[in-house]
């Protein structure tokens, strides 16, 4: 199985997304594209990310979701209580998902983050600041 993994960084050095794919035969095979938040005190010098919400498609790990069955699903997570996840997606083909999901994330990573960072007390920094609507 071939793979790959990148991350784009959203809101510097607060925000990135992170995405994995692995392919057999030129398909997708399983995927995550997640959004990580950095918890690092001084985010602007250290690393210390954490994943605030993914899409999978990893039909054969034990914790993982198979999207061609189960549909595309984002799970959100909470510092504090058990990750809720979001349904409101369309059918989206295996193929195109990782894409689909990556663009979701790009898009509303403002919106995310700004609700972890209120969780999770996170809101004092200037970068997590301009997060805030």
């Amino acid at each position: 199985m071939n793979g790959s993994t990148y991350t784009k960084m959203l809101h510097a050095p607060l925000v990135r997304r992170r995405t994995e794919l692995d392919f057999e035969g030129g398909e997708i095979q399983s995927f995550y594209v997640q959004l990580e938040y950095n918890l690092a005190p001084e985010a602007s010098n250290d690393d210390d990310w954490t994943q605030i919400a993914c899409f999978d498609h990893q039909p054969e790990h034990p914790l993982g979701h198979d999207i061609t069955r189960e549909g595309l699903h984002m799970d959100i997570r909470h510092p504090a209580k058990r990750d809720r996840k979001t349904v409101d997606f369309p059918a989206v083909d295996l193929a195109d998902a990782p894409r689909f999901c990556e663009k979701y994330l790009d898009k509303n990573y403002r919106e995310i983050s700004a609700r972890y960072a209120g969780w999770s007390n996170q809101q004092s920094s200037d970068w997590a600041k301009a997060l805030l609507p």
